[in-house]
């Protein structure tokens, strides 16, 4: 008699990140509209030409930034209270955000060292990730290692049953054979920003490490156990 046999197969992969997002705002308050305005315009217009040069570096040469983006300046006000429950002067908050993909790593941390240094620069993290060829091939290469991995551990259990072989009889996502508590078994790539401080020349300097980019996929199987033939 043949018996199913229900495995989860999962595979992991860490790949080297292709590009770094960094994402920034100029924020800066102040008492005067017409002030925090002009201020966050100059510290904007800095940001701006450092990425110039970084995104068209001129005929022959491969930008560092593949790609970046600059929402218009926003500003807000408000009444702040102090701690006598009396209500203040209003304050106005500009606030102008950049997104900047980086392909060279190298600039990616001498950018990140200047654009620090900018009046109002508030910097919110870096995200690693692969090109969107290299995610689909991993992800490729991550699911059929995956169902790999499951028809595996169908195996060894027929075996220790002295079956000899399994045959796939149904194959899905987590969750989709009536296990609720599979997880998703799409692949997932994390990747935190990693950061380090290091000297050099005597004095303190941020340095951005790329961190892999992990890819992991889950699949459940059902397999039927295949009866060795009977000898003659």
């Amino acid at each position: 008699m043949n018996m199913i046999i229900t495995v989860q197969g999962s595979a992991t992969q860490y790949h080297q990140p292709e590009r770094a997002n960094l994402n920034l705002q100029v924020r800066l308050d102040g008492p005067s509209k017409t002030a925090v305005l002009d201020q966050v315009a100059v510290s904007a217009n800095q940001i701006q030409e450092l990425i110039a040069p970084l995104a068209h570096p001129g005929a022959g040469r491969t930008p560092a930034i593949t790609w970046f983006s600059a929402d218009q300046i926003r500003v807000d006000a408000q009444r702040p209270w102090n701690n006598e429950g009396a209500q203040l002067r209003l304050v106005y908050t500009a606030v102008v955000e950049f997104k900047v993909r980086f392909a060279d790593f190298a600039a990616l941390n001498t950018f990140y060292l200047e654009a620090a240094t900018v009046s109002g620069v508030v910097i919110d993290g870096v995200t690693w990730e692969l090109t969107e060829p290299a995610r689909l091939a991993a992800t490729q290469l991550v699911q059929g290692l995956a169902v790999h991995n499951a028809q595996t551990k169908a195996l060894t259990y027929a075996r220790a049953l002295q079956d000899q072989a399994v045959r796939c009889i149904a194959l899905a996502d987590p969750g989709m054979l009536g296990n609720a508590e599979s997880g998703p078994g799409y692949p997932v790539a994390f990747a935190d920003a990693g950061m380090r401080s290091a000297k050099m020349g005597g004095s303190p300097e941020l340095v951005l490490k790329p961190q892999d980019i992990e890819i992991n996929c889950r699949v459940d199987a059902k397999f039927e156990t295949v009866a060795p033939p009977r000898q003659a």
